[in-house]
């Protein structure tokens, strides 16, 4: 937005952020003094169980509050988040009329740190395995040529075929379906102009071990590389997207957009068409993958996901920017 400070910025994403959660707030005030983050005292729209009507809240990037230029590891707000948590457990120290004690922590959101992880990760291998110093790697990539046609068959020669399944919401897709098809056919003709990708990137394919999200380093490891071929890279985002957006659409966890949010600003920039190629392969996966998981949802729910695959794909085929922004 034109005239808003970094300050004012990361008022309103905070404020977005907790909007479905018991911290909503309809204003904040920057507090002063602070060096390193961004500290804001906020009303609450509605109290606490215990009666709280204001709370401070702290947020950390990965640059000094005063200083943008200047650097700093964002690890240090996990290091804060467990002291507190420990600290808890240290009584107060009571004088004839002071008290000294620690704040309660009442909110840590591990949901960006983990997407953001995930995110570079993802940048940090496309950029590995697409230098000329991996010319080996590529060269195994380049040779699954039959997982390569299972993939593009299942996410797109299929795409019309979910017309007859949906014919109330995708009738007026053919088209454009058809359109997508070929192009995405003649996209994969010409091996030099692929890139070495995952294939499989999706949360099933992030494994974490099942206990407390406590240690300042949580080790998450990418597995299944069966699928591992040369594609467009932008499969490996949409596909990861998609499925995380699915969090949100079958079962309302918030823990899904705020991931995305996340893998999307590790990742880093990225051009227009590499952006509208992502968009249209997140309802591409949606249409094809989303509405067929079994148990996830209602009937209606399962409309709602072909309905939202649509409306992502016509509208990132046509580069329709005004319906993202």
């Amino acid at each position: 937005m034109a005239g808003e400070t970094i300050s004012d910025r990361i008022l309103r994403e905070v404020k977005a952020e907790l909007a479905d959660t018991p911290f909503h707030f309809e204003s904040g005030r920057l507090l002063s003094g602070g060096t390193a983050n961004f500290i804001y005292n906020v009303k609450l729209v509605h109290p606490l169980a215990d009666g709280t009507t204001e709370v401070a809240v702290k947020h950390g990037e990965d640059f000094l509050a005063q200083n943008p230029d200047f650097k700093l590891p964002k690890s240090r707000c996990r290091i804060e988040e467990s002291c507190l948590k420990y600290l808890s457990a240290l009584p107060p120290t009571v004088g004839n009329k002071t008290s000294v004690a620690t704040p309660k922590m009442l909110y840590f959101n591990e949901c960006l740190d983990v997407g953001e992880s995930v995110g570079k990760w993802l940048r940090g291998f496309h950029e590995w395995s697409n230098s000329t110093k991996q010319r080996k790697f590529r060269e195994i990539a380049a040779a699954n040529k039959e997982m390569q046609k299972i993939k593009h068959w299942v996410n797109y020669e299929r795409l019309p075929s979910s017309i007859e399944r949906f014919p109330s919401i995708l009738g007026n897709c053919a088209n454009t379906f058809k359109a997508i098809v070929e192009k995405t056919t003649r996209e994969m003709e010409k091996d030099e102009d692929l890139q070495v990708i995952h294939g499989d990137f999706w949360t099933g394919n992030i494994l974490l071990k099942c206990q407390p999200w406590d240690s300042e380093r949580n080790r998450l490891l990418v597995v299944d590389w069966e699928m591992c071929m040369l594609a467009v890279i932008p499969l490996d985002l949409g596909q990861m997207i998609a499925e995380l957006y699915e969090l949100n659409l079958y079962k309302d966890m918030d823990a899904g957009p705020w991931m995305i949010q996340g893998f999307l600003k590790g990742y880093g920039v990225v051009d227009d068409d590499f952006a509208f190629r992502t968009l249209l392969h997140v309802g591409v996966h949606l249409i094809g993958f989303g509405t067929t998981v079994q148990d996830w949802g209602t009937e209606q729910q399962i409309k709602g996901v072909a309905s939202e695959g649509r409306d992502l794909v016509m509208n990132s085929w046509e580069k329709n920017r005004e319906f993202f922004e």
